[in-house]
Order: structure tokens, then C-alpha cells, then sequence
């Protein structure tokens, strides 16, 4: 079954069963969700070499241009299109523009620079950099586009005990047991990676079980034209960052163009979504219309299967990308 037809299918079992797969639904997928992310960064410790993670943590510009791209690059651009477009709804201007200022999917991230062949060392210690800069600049961008001081910040106890459990321990454990069964992750490699993906599949499924329980899409009060704007902006957004992360990593990391790509293209609902509770929380004395979850979720439902289908679709095209530049 190609990409395409594969989030097709997920993501009309999450809108026929949303019960089924959202966090504390028949599935627990909070724990296998868990699990599955556990699973590929043991995979990453046992199967990298250590000149990988040396690698990777001596990449100080890679990580520096990440940081700029992520968080003054992506919001300006959000700033500008939203400007552009004085005639979309406030809450949905809020929306993209809360998309732009989001870090990356970790483990997306690192899936997609393994199967192009890059240091997924690199792109996790990049995307963990990143998901913990965001609990603090992107609070600060919400706060200078609302005009207001009062948006919170989500604690670094809140963001690193997840991290530490999920990504950090079983890298570590993988590390230390590589020397034992690294030999075996190595030779079946092509079968792990496809796994990996499956994880990354099912945490894409999972997470649209929680976009349609709390009817994200079906309890939106906004016209018809409003959404399809905002489904545009999302694309074209999607499609843009792409390229430009693209060029800017093959300008200055040449030996690493897709994992800057991925480290920077992906955009995260975890680390989105306990940010956005805060916004919820406060934006009935910030704005004149409250914002609801679902609505500041909304760009996620279009950009998070296509981040997929993107990606996919470049690791297709990989040769071809390369031979422009």
C-alpha cells in the first residue's frame, strides 16, 4: 500500500473511530504510542556507530541554524502571510501563525534522515535542542504577536521527563548494548527501518483519534472559504519551508542536507499541544474572541499526514533533489 493510501486509510478509521485509538481510548495508545517511540531511539543507540553521536553533538552551526530557521525564519514568515490576508478570521490567523513558531517532530525527524541514508544521531540531538528552546521562544512569539506579556510557559520538568523516559534512556541503553546485538540491528536494518516507520504511522493514526474525539473538524463554527484559506496557507507553508530548508542546508551542511530538512521541516503536536492548553487557558482576557484547542489544532490536521506524504515523496525523489544543486 503506497503512503498516500495508507494515511487515507488512517485517518478515516480515526474519523469512524476516534474512541478507539485517542489517549485513554480502547487501545491506550498513550502507553504504545510510548512504546513505539521507545523502540526506535533503542534501535538508533544500538545501530549508530559512536563517530555518529560525536558527531552529531560537535554540530554546533547545524543546531544554530536550526535554532534560526525554527525560531525567527518560520514565525516571520507566518507574520507575513498572515498580513497578507486581513480578511481571515482572528482565531485562524492565531492558528497559523502558532504552526510557524512550533519545533520538530523528534522522532518523524529522525525516521526520515535514517532512510536518507544521514546521521539520525544528528537530528535527534538537533530536534531534542529544539523542542527544549520552543518551551520558552515560542511562548515568547505567541506573547509579541497577542500584544500581551501573559501567555505562560510550559515548565522544563513538563517537556524533559518524556524525553529523558522515551528518547534519552533507550539511546543510551542501545549505546551501551551495541557491542552485544548492535551486529544484529545492522543486519537487519532494511526490516527495522520499516518498522520505524509503521511506529511513526501509528503515531500519526493516534494522534488524529485525539484531533476528531475532541471534533476539531466537525464543531468549527467557521465558514467554508476560511477553512479552505487556511488549508491553502498550510500547504503552501509546508511546501515552502521544505525548499528552503533544503537549500539552506545544502549552502552550509552539504554533508547533511536531509537531516537538517527533516530536523527542520517537521512541526510537533506534543510538544504544540500542552502550549496550546496554556494559550486556551488565558485567551478569554488576551482576545476578543476566545480560542478553542480544536481550533489552534486545526493546521495540524492538514499538516501533520502531508509532513508525512512530503517527506516520503523527497526520499523517493532523493537523487533528483541532489542533482539540482
Amino acid at each position: 500500500m503506497s503512503t498516500l493510501a495508507t494515511v487515507g486509510v488512517l485517518i478515516l478509521l480515526a474519523f469512524l473511530f476516534p474512541e478507539l485509538g485517542k489517549k485513554g481510548g480502547i487501545l491506550r495508545s498513550e502507553y504504545w504510542t510510548q512504546i513505539g517511540v521507545f523502540i526506535i531511539f533503542l534501535g538508533m543507540g544500538l545501530s549508530l556507530k559512536r563517530e555518529r553521536w560525536i558527531e552529531g553533538l560537535r554540530s554546533r552551526s547545524f543546531i544554530l541554524h536550526l535554532m534560526i530557521f525554527q525560531f525567527l525564519i518560520s514565525p516571520l514568515i507566518g507574520w507575513g502571510v498572515v498580513l497578507l490576508f486581513p480578511s481571515l478570521d482572528p482565531r485562524m490567523k492565531f492558528a497559523f501563525f502558532f504552526l510557524t513558531a512550533l519545533p520538530t517532530t523528534i522522532s518523524s525527524a529522525s525516521v526520515f534522515t535514517q532512510k536518507s541514508g544521514e546521521n539520525p544521531a544528528l537530528s535527534a540531538i538537533a530536534s531534542v535542542s529544539s523542542n527544549c528552546t520552543a518551551v520558552f521562544l515560542t511562548p515568547f512569539w505567541i506573547s509579541i504577536y497577542l500584544s500581551e506579556k501573559s501567555i505562560g510557559v510550559i515548565s522544563y520538568r513538563e517537556l524533559l521527563t518524556p524525553i529523558v523516559g522515551s528518547l534519552i534512556i533507550p539511546t543510551v541503553i542501545g549505546f551501551i548494548g551495541r557491542g552485544v546485538i548492535g551486529s544484529f540491528f545492522e543486519k537487519y536494518s532494511g526490516e527495522i527501518s520499516t518498522l520505524n516507520m509503521g511506529i511513526v504511522f501509528f503515531i500519526l493514526y493516534t494522534a488524529f483519534c485525539d484531533v476528531f474525539a475532541m471534533e476539531v473538524v466537525t464543531n468549527c463554527d467557521l465558514p467554508l472559504d476560511q477553512l479552505l484559506i487556511l488549508g491553502l496557507l498550510t500547504l503552501t507553508f509546508l511546501i515552502f519551508s521544505h525548499a528552503l530548508l533544503f537549500w539552506f542546508g545544502i549552502k552550509f551542511h552539504s554533508h547533511h542536507p536531509f537531516s537538517f530538512l527533516f530536523s527542520g521541516a517537521q512541526k510537533s503536536i506534543a510538544t504544540g499541544a500542552p502550549i496550546a492548553l496554556v494559550i486556551v487557558a488565558q485567551s478569554e482576557a488576551i482576545l476578543s474572541v476566545p480560542l478553542s484547542y480544536g481550533l489552534i489544532l486545526l493546521p495540524f490536521v492538514i499538516y501533520h499526514p502531508s509532513q508525512i506524504l512530503l517527506g516520503t515523496w523527497i526520499l523517493k525523489m532523493k537523487a533528483r533533489f541532489l542533482s539540482y544543486f
